[in-house]
């Protein structure tokens, strides 16, 4: 897999790169997009709170 450096520090503040800007405006533009990446970020926060509860319970 190769990784694509999107984020940089400038004086001790985040910056992102012009690729990544120009990927994000283009996902803006995706039909649905805000309906979908709220349904895929409610999935992630549910299986990494699963995720913690099984790592809960088996160290007590």
């Amino acid at each position: 897999m190769v990784r694509i450096n999107l984020h940089y520090d400038i004086d001790g503040r985040p910056r992102y790169s012009q690729k990544f800007i120009d990927w994000f405006v283009k996902s803006l533009s995706q039909p649905n997009w805000l309906k979908l990446s709220k349904a895929s970020y409610k999935e992630f926060l549910e299986t990494s709170r699963e995720s913690k509860k099984a790592i809960t319970s088996e160290s007590q």
